[in-house]
């Protein structure tokens, strides 16, 4: 009874274009066989012919389509919901461009003359084209097939390819974990933007850099300190293998240990207590790209296993060395690292500020401007401590907004 009216319908339709053809000769022909094309209800509601639909949806009987070839369909007349299974299709004299399923909806297509004269948009429940697809479905990762492949484009686009060859046990566990984090209702990290972030970060070997210098004790800056670097190293190891941890240097204490737990970390933070200057870059190199970059990139079988990211804490400018052995430190590094054939990036580094010192806010600018080492390096704007007072109240957010400041060097490295 539907296609008996849908048929009567296009058969109007038909001779209206035939009309219009004979009163303007600029138009030509269109054939009959595809005239669906051009139907468009009088409402944006289900097609009847006296008004609205009934309760369950169905038309009531004799639909009078009309002919407006200007109108645009954002809404596709239906007489039930959106497509649940297979389509088939279904042909008559009058009408072969009509689409129905399961439950016996018919919509009119895009395709044909009339589409192409008169840029009418058609079927808005037509399947993407495949490429697109399949973009779409790995843009926001689910399962550990699809996180595999969006670790595999990142790693391609950054050049760390070195460091995880196809197969690597390592990425299948972070895709694993990736995946099951992604459905975790109780945490904001598995949201679309944080675990995107996250598994970028959990790529790269973490090592935490403290300020203990004797300035840390005003204001409970090194308190602040403690906190936040436990949060960092939660994060951090949140889906890596669970042999991985993070390494924890300080600027004047020679604590050092490797592959550290959350909890390990802030037991180790607690133990040590502020005192000297901040020697930061003379530190950097001795206490931490020495043994973890040169000393095994110089030995002839030496390889690197995995990037890494090094995230600095200080509440001061440098003293008693200069200010330019930072940058220096930072400059010889990434120059290495070239020279042994590493990409630059190999080592990141993001420097953040505790505290409202003039002079540690001025050293944090010039670095973020010096564009000998802005590839490597991210110089945070937020003072690390008065964000946590604001936000540590909600946690979610605390996690969120450390994620980024961690994550901002790998981010821009790519994006930019």
């Amino acid at each position: 009874m539907v296609l008996t009216a849908v048929g009567a319908a296009a058969s109007k339709l038909a001779e209206k274009v035939n009309q219009m053809n004979k009163a303007n000769p600029a138009v030509k022909n269109v054939p009959n066989s595809s005239p669906m094309g051009t139907v468009a209800s009088t409402t944006n509601e289900s097609p009847t012919s006296n008004g609205p639909p009934t309760s369950n949806g169905s038309p009531t009987s004799n639909f009078t389509p009309t002919y407006s070839p200007a109108q645009t369909y954002d809404t596709v007349p239906t007489y039930d919901t959106a497509p649940s299974g297979p389509t088939a299709r279904t042909n008559s004299s009058t009408s072969a461009n009509i689409q129905t399923n399961q439950n016996a909806q018919i919509r009119p297509t895009s395709t044909g003359e009339i589409f192409n004269r008169f840029n009418i948009r058609g079927d808005k429940y037509a399947l993407p084209a495949p490429n697109v697809a399949e973009a779409l479905r790995i843009s926001v990762p689910q399962t550990p097939e699809q996180f595999t492949k969006v670790l595999d484009s990142y790693i391609g686009d950054s050049g760390l390819q070195t460091f995880f060859p196809p197969g690597s046990r390592f990425l299948q566990t972070l895709a694993e974990k990736a995946a099951a984090l992604r459905n975790d209702p109780t945490t904001t990290l598995g949201s679309e933007e944080n675990i995107k972030r996250l598994t970028r970060l959990s790529l790269y070997h973490p090592v935490i850099y403290c300020d203990d210098s004797g300035s840390m004790e005003k204001d409970d800056r090194y308190k602040h300190q403690q906190e936040l670097v436990k949060r960092i190293a939660r994060i951090s190891t949140k889906i890596v293998p669970d042999d991985c941890g993070v390494d924890l240097r300080f600027i004047n204490d020679n604590f050092a240990s490797r592959n550290l737990s959350a909890a390990q970390i802030e037991s180790a933070v607690i133990q040590v207590r502020p005192n000297g200057g901040t020697d930061i870059g003379t530190a950097l190199r001795a206490k931490i790209l020495r043994p973890l970059v040169y000393h095994i990139i110089d030995r002839p079988d030496g390889r690197l296993s995995q990037p890494l990211l090094i995230s600095i804490i200080t509440d001061g400018h440098p003293a008693p060395e200069a200010p330019s052995v930072f940058k220096d430190t930072i400059v010889e590094c990434r120059k290495k690292l070239v020279n042994k054939g590493y990409p630059a990036t190999s080592v990141m580094f993001s420097i953040s500020q505790i505290g409202d010192d003039r002079k540690a806010g001025e050293f944090l600018k010039s670095l973020a401007n010096d564009d000998d080492i802005g590839d490597v390096i991210f110089c945070t704007t937020d003072r690390l401590d008065a964000e946590f007072k604001q936000l540590r109240s909600n946690e979610g957010q605390l996690e969120a907004w450390l994620l980024k400041i961690l994550t901002s060097p790998l981010m821009d490295a790519v994006e930019d």
